[in-house]
């Protein structure tokens, strides 16, 4: 959900093929179905039209970022949000398909954008989410509409992206990040989902990192896994 002018709007999947909008003038009262966006008809993926991550870039400029299975993608929105912008067409932006690499490694899923420092960070998952290959994976650029790079110079597109987050003997298969916030002491912090093996294997519990940075504006965790103690943010 993002706000968008004096509305929220709510973006959201159905039937994973079809990616639709709401919008509400108060984000806790009831939403009015606005339209579909995006389809597996009307030039989206094949199917798993999903995870939608919208953004607006230093121009004022709407971005949708969605997709999982067979790549992930961007296309431009209205001004209002509520409609694909007049003549945009859907991009891949990041990852392989799945018949392309049965493993999943380098498809993504779970799209998620961050701006810092003058770059916009694109975090996402790859593997398979219901295994210990399921991990948080991350690239840069300067600008929403351009090529996203890992730390090798190498395209996400080409099914590329930097390491960020794996599991470990207690924690499996983190991945599908939430929001990015920062604490009054200036760190940064990130939820994400994780397997517990102390619990039933297929459940997954949400987690709270400390999202750090190196001194070239690269994002990680302490150890590159999943923290089994952490002293919480200073809120």
């Amino acid at each position: 959900m993002v706000r968008v002018g004096d509305r929220w709007n709510l973006y959201f999947s159905l039937q994973a093929d079809n990616l639709l909008v709401m919008s509400s003038e108060n984000p806790t009262s009831g939403f009015t179905f606005r339209k579909a966006l995006v389809s597996s008809e009307n030039g989206g993926l094949e199917r798993d039209n999903i995870d939608a991550c919208v953004r607006k870039d230093e121009n004022g400029q709407l971005w949708m970022f969605f997709g999982s299975t067979r790549r992930l993608c961007r296309v431009r929105l209205a001004a209002d949000g509520l409609a694909l912008a007049q003549g945009a067409t859907i991009e891949p932006v990041a990852g392989t398909t799945d018949l392309e690499d049965r493993s999943r490694a380098r498809v993504f899923e779970g799209a998620y954008l961050h701006r810092r420092d003058g770059y916009w960070y694109l975090l996402v998952s790859a593997g398979g989410f219901w295994n210990d290959t399921y991990c948080l994976k991350v690239g840069r650029c300067r600008t929403l509409n351009g090529v996203f790079l890992d730390k090798e110079g190498r395209r996400m597109s080409d099914g590329f992206a930097s390491d960020l987050l794996h599991g470990n003997d207690l924690f499996y298969g983190p991945g599908h990040n939430g929001n990015i916030i920062t604490d009054r002491n200036g760190k940064t912090w990130i939820f994400f989902h994780s397997h517990w093996k102390e619990v039933e294997p297929k459940m997954r519990v949400a987690c709270l990192d400390e999202l750090r940075w190196d001194k070239d504006g690269w994002p990680y965790f302490e150890n590159g896994t999943v923290a089994t103690h952490r002293t919480p943010p200073a809120l």
